[in-house]
């Protein structure tokens, strides 16, 4: 099974984390910007901003309701329904 679910433009894709519950993808990439992608529709769900260059780690907090990326700093997001 292989599906392209998003096309990022020129961007680098750095890491990317599946939900908890796997109806989910999140990817970080180089924009420094963060997409959250429905598995199943490929339909972008949300994209934000990390602050600053150079992060380079994502996951999803274990109830699946955050998103914490890291690098030369540490964010936390909230994901609202």
């Amino acid at each position: 099974y292989h599906r392209v679910l998003n096309s990022f433009d020129d961007w680098w894709i750095f890491d990317f984390a599946f939900s908890p519950d796997s109806k989910y993808v999140a990817a970080l990439t180089n924009d420094p910007a963060v997409f959250v992608v429905n598995v199943e529709t490929a339909e972008l769900v949300t994209t934000t901003r990390a602050t600053k260059f150079g992060t380079t780690a994502i996951t999803w907090s274990p109830d699946g309701r955050r998103l914490a990326t890291s690098g030369y700093e540490a964010q936390l997001w909230a994901l609202t329904a």
